[in-house]
């Protein structure tokens, strides 16, 4: 059996057939968001949350 790159199957052959199947792979899809950014957007919302709780903690701290 071959899949394309959405998942469809391309080519099959019969049940219980042993045989080769040549296929030529069709062109990659457009490469995606995680495969662009990585893991930078998970790690600028961390280091933005550890920012803000800094900044929480010093601010009760004074207050108290």
């Amino acid at each position: 059996m071959a899949v394309d790159p959405l998942g469809r199957i391309a080519a099959q052959l019969p049940v219980q057939q042993m045989d080769v199947l040549d296929v030529v792979p069709d062109e990659r899809l457009a490469t995606t968001i995680f495969a662009q950014y990585r893991y930078w957007p998970l790690l600028i919302a961390l280091l933005f949350g550890l920012g803000i709780s800094v900044a929480v903690g010093r601010r009760q701290k004074r207050v108290s």
